[in-house]
């Protein structure tokens, strides 16, 4: 039952061929129908297919067969398509109403025996694509868009694909922020993180369908667009091109087609490409504030806002309206600025205005330089400033010069040999102690290069000690090729007056002949020379014009050596320790080769450096002037400490410097009165000062000093090269030890020497020397500002203050009773104490004086020289008045 079969006929000899196919009903069942499948072709059109019904086998040719096509849902047979004759095996339907419609069918087919119906198939008609052009990027910012597109008829269910990249192939850096698997059904997206500026490609399309089934799935045409995110904000700026006009500059951006630049009311001032804008017809020193946008084509970005000030006017009439000895006031015309406008005085002794000394800022049409040096001249000059700090031009104000202070007084510092003289091309002092270089400190940075020139190098030049406070000096061997060498350089191309120095230490009296000290070129055609020859010093500006010292290199010694050539009068002259040793006339002018620069050694030709000097060399001058006797004696003198005297009334006062204290000319400045007549300290850091003395101290009277130097303009306040002294006098007229006119009584000879830190106000302790028989107190300080002298409050002023330990006195046990005697202190500035024991009999008469400074130590022995037993004793004090005090105490042996 319910089944058909099919035969083939075959060939006998193997070679089979189908002859016919015949169905053979073996009863009369209806036939099954085949599967269906439907394909969509359009958003209103299907294509159903099917294949042979599974036993239905007909002759070809055969018309009783017939196809239908049933709706799944109502069961009626659709007509059209109707009834369709085999062999078809295909149909299209078109489906009335909206696209992407689900539709269920059947397939019937009838044949001779009957009729079979298919199961259900389902299928959507395509989803429409968005409609063309509707795919538009509605709300754009510099980070985000908002995608939106009409959807084209399609039912609310129909699942979209959106596409975003910044290619426009879509070949690269895709992203699908929706797809038919998030099953996103809406007709916008927002694309939340996006580059500023940046041109993107977006594209969409629809699939049919739904996410509540398994049909569909088929995906429309894409339709695209594309946008540029807005531009970033403009970096915005503007400054003064005049008191009446402001330049606006802003910086582009990506992305931006144009700028608009606007006021503070929102009018436009400018429209355009370019990155600037310059605004005029402002008012003088007054605040303006724009802002600009970038502009695309999907919009602008954020605007950004600016403020700047127009300039002030320059100030007029510019007056010296009063001076004094540390002030000075000036006036000036504010020119039509407004009253809001600052102006900017600087002051200084340099009239090129290299150093200021003092820069005064003032909402005024005044202003007072303060803090000034008495009896100094002081230029000035104005600019105005606008409300944004931009400065107008300098106008100058007259110089003025300070009333002098006959109680501040100025002394120059003495020349140094760290200081390079006007007309120095080249100074060396090898200070550094280590290293291969050493630094020129006349300012051309050629420095000397501790060197062998040759591969057989025997000795590199080391450091040694040089001569007393001038720090580290250069060593040499002797030996061939090592030296310090100096690369040419155009400062020493000069053939007219010339001074070259030096300080030289032979380690050998016997020194090859000609040995370098400091030369400029090889043997025979030096530009100069300063060498050792026949164990004499000498100075050669021109071969064959020789001048040389009169006594022989002495051992082991330090000896400064100056050669001075005079073009002008054709002499060379060789200085040895300050003093002239010989001279020598009619040189002519010196040969202008170019050569090196070689210390502690020289070239005998144009070969090897082989006249290599034995010793040490420090303080390397080179100079394009001509010293006289005074200056060379001011050179050598230069090199030690020298101690300077203010003129009166500071003259008691006198100040030791090192060579190197400043390392450029220097001014000081002395005070011995502070406190009514200053030179930087302002009364009120000086009183709070002396609010905080030193714990158990008194401060001397009138021993407060103020020193201040002066280098270049301004106060010295760093570090001293080598620490200062300073000597001040104290009154002791009688020599007792008691500071002359001191209450309480001070000891002179505790006195100690404090300056006042005035950064956290605090007096510091110095290093103290008492010489009392010139009753003189001398200090060494590593910097100059305010001292005084403190001296302990440890002389008493009556016996009651009178103070005696230890009791009991316990000699040799060891213990805190231990000592090397009774110790009276407190005492008077002068007496006598008589120890008595208990039985009321003297065992010893000692007095004291200023020199104890108010304290004495009682040994135990008796007048005759014997230990005094233990018990208890008295000590009857007698004081300067005539007042007595009997004190009790017990000895422990």
């Amino acid at each position: 039952a319910n089944a058909r079969w099919v035969f083939e006929s075959q060939s006998i000899d193997g070679e089979s061929s189908l002859s016919g196919t015949y169905g053979v009903t073996l009863d009369n069942s209806p036939p099954i129908a085949p599967i269906l499948a439907g394909v969509a072709t359009t958003a209103n059109d299907i294509t159903w297919s099917w294949g042979l019904p599974p036993h239905v086998c007909l002759p070809p040719g055969s018309a009783s067969v017939t196809y239908q096509l049933v709706d799944a849902g109502s069961g009626s047979t659709l007509i059209p398509p109707g009834s369709m004759a085999h062999p078809t095996f295909t149909v299209g339907e078109n489906i009335p109403g909206s696209p992407n419609q689900l539709v269920g069918r059947k397939l019937r087919v009838t044949d001779n025996w009957g009729s079979g119906l298919s199961g259900v198939t389902s299928a959507y008609t395509l989803a429409n694509p968005p409609l063309a052009n509707s795919v538009v990027p509605s709300v754009v910012s510099t980070g985000s868009v908002l995608i939106s597109w009409n959807q084209n008829g399609n039912p609310a269910y129909t699942r979209y694909l959106v596409a975003l990249s910044q290619d426009p192939t879509f070949a690269t850096g895709v992203s699908t922020p929706a797809s038919i698997v998030s099953d996103y059904t809406a007709s916008s997206i927002t694309f939340p993180v996006l580059a500023i500026g940046t041109t993107y490609f977006v594209r969409v399309q629809s699939f049919s369908g739904r996410s509540s089934d398994g049909f569909g799935g088929t995906g429309s045409v894409f339709v695209s667009t594309s946008f540029t995110t807005l531009p970033a904000s403009p970096g915005l700026g503007g400054f003064p091109l005049s008191n009446t006009s402001i330049q606006w500059n802003w910086t582009a951006v990506p992305g931006a087609q144009y700028y608009k630049l606007f006021d503070i009311a929102g009018s436009t001032l400018y429209t355009g490409g370019a990155l600037s804008f310059a605004q005029a017809g402002l008012t003088v020193n007054t605040q303006y504030t724009t802002r600009v946008e970038a502009v695309s084509g999907n919009g602008a970005g954020a605007r950004t806002s600016a403020t700047a000030f127009t300039l002030a006017n320059d100030p007029t009439a510019t007056a010296v309206a009063s001076v004094g000895s540390s002030s000075i006031t000036y006036n000036w015309s504010g020119n039509g600025n407004p009253s809001y406008t600052f102006y900017e005085v600087a002051v200084t002794t340099d009239a090129t205005f290299g150093i200021v000394v003092t820069t005064l800022t003032v909402n005024a049409t005044t202003a007072t330089a303060t803090g000034l040096f008495p009896g100094t001249t002081y230029f000035a000059r104005l600019r105005s400033v606008n409300g944004s700090q931009q400065l107008g031009n300098y106008v100058g104000i007259a110089s003025a010069y300070t009333l002098s202070d006959p109680n501040i007084t100025v002394v120059q510092a003495p020349p140094s040999a760290y200081v390079p003289p006007n007309g120095s091309v080249g100074q060396w002092q090898f200070d550094e102690g280590a290293g291969l270089t050493a630094a020129d400190s006349a300012g051309f940075s050629n420095s000397a290069l501790f060197t062998c020139v040759a591969a057989a190098c025997a000795s590199t030049p080391t450091y040694v000690a040089g001569p007393a406070g001038l720090g580290s000096a250069a060593s040499f061997s002797g030996l061939a090729n090592g030296l310090v060498r100096v690369p040419d350089a155009a400062q020493y191309t000069f053939t007219d007056k010339l001074t070259v120095s030096a300080w030289v230490n032979p380690s050998s009296l016997s020194q090859p002949n000609g040995a370098g000290i400091v030369v400029r070129g090889n043997g025979g055609v030096e530009n100069f020379a300063l060498d050792v020859n026949a164990s004499l010093y000498r100075f050669t500006p021109k071969p064959g014009f020789t001048v040389s010292s009169t006594n022989t290199i002495a051992l082991g010694t330090w000896t400064h050596l100056i050669g001075v050539y005079d073009s002008a009068v054709g002499s060379a002259t060789l200085y040895v320790n300050g003093r002239a040793a010989s001279t020598v006339l009619g040189v002519p002018a010196r040969t202008a080769a170019a050569h090196d620069i070689s210390i502690g050694n020289r070239q005998s030709a144009a070969a090897a450096y082989d006249r290599g000097f034995l010793g040490g060399i420090d303080s390397v001058r080179v100079q394009r002037r001509a010293l006289n006797a005074a200056e060379a004696l001011a050179e050598f003198q230069g090199s030690f400490i020298s101690t300077i005297t203010p003129p009166a009334p500071n003259n008691t006062v006198l100040v030791g410097l090192a060579p190197n204290a400043f390392g450029a000319p220097a001014t000081l400045f002395v005070s011995v009165d502070p406190f009514t007549h200053p030179i930087t300290i302002t009364p009120a850091v000086l009183n709070a000062g002396l609010t905080v003395i030193p714990t158990g101290y008194t401060l001397v009277s009138n021993s407060i000093i103020e020193i201040v130097p002066i280098v270049s303009g301004t106060p010295f306040t760093q570090t001293l090269g080598s620490s200062a002294s300073i000597s001040m006098p104290y009154a002791d007229a009688n020599g007792d030890n008691i500071v002359d006119g001191s209450n309480p009584p001070l000891p002179a000879s505790r006195i100690q020497v404090y300056t006042l830190n005035t950064t956290v106000n605090r007096w510091e302790a110095l290093p103290t020397y008492i010489d009392p028989a010139t009753r003189r107190v001398t200090v060494f300080t590593p910097h100059f500002s305010v001292f005084a002298m403190f001296a302990p409050s440890s002389v008493g002023v009556s016996l009651s203050q009178v103070r005696v330990y230890p009791i009991p006195w316990r000699p040799g046990t060891r213990g805190k009773f231990d000592a090397a005697g009774i110790t009276f202190d407190r005492l008077p500035s002068s007496g006598s104490i008589r120890i008595i024991n208990i039985a009321g009999e003297r065992v010893r008469d000692f007095g004291y004086d200023g020199t104890a400074a108010g304290s004495v130590v009682w040994d135990g022995l008796s007048d005759t020289g014997r230990r005094v037993a233990s018990g208890v004793y008295f000590a009857r004090i007698t004081g300067d008045d005539g007042s007595t005090a009997l004190v009790k105490f017990a000895i422990e042996r």
